[in-house]
């Protein structure tokens, strides 16, 4: 699991979850929850535990059986 941007990315098997907080000055907002799998364009669904990192450059690594995914998302 990590926190690019204020945004929460947590790998599950069945792709990567993107969880959108509400703003804390806006009560009227809800969470939102958005999940990106193979049908999203990534080779797999499975991502592995604690297998996430994100570098220097904002490059996002994900750990997914039986590859290696990388993901740079800009803004």
């Amino acid at each position: 699991m990590n926190e690019i941007k204020g945004r929460i990315h947590v790998g599950s098997e069945n792709g990567i979850i993107v969880v959108d907080r509400p703003d804390e000055y806006n009560s009227d907002q809800l969470w939102r929850f958005s999940n990106y799998g193979k049908s999203s364009g990534l080779p797999y669904n499975d991502h592995n535990q604690a297998t996430s990192f994100v570098s220097s450059t904002g490059a996002v690594w994900w750990g997914a059986a039986p590859i290696l995914v990388v993901n740079h998302q800009d803004p």
